[in-house]
């Protein structure tokens, strides 16, 4: 998590870390795509 400079909110996080392409459906993955 990373400490955050948006006002409503302390820290962020970035939903495709640890992340492991398992499969072919990892091509259509959502939160690369953020």
């Amino acid at each position: 998590m990373a400490i955050s400079n948006i006002e409503w909110t302390e820290v962020t996080w970035n939903p495709t870390t640890g992340c492991t392409k398992i499969s072919s459906g990892c091509k259509y993955c959502y939160a690369e795509t953020m």
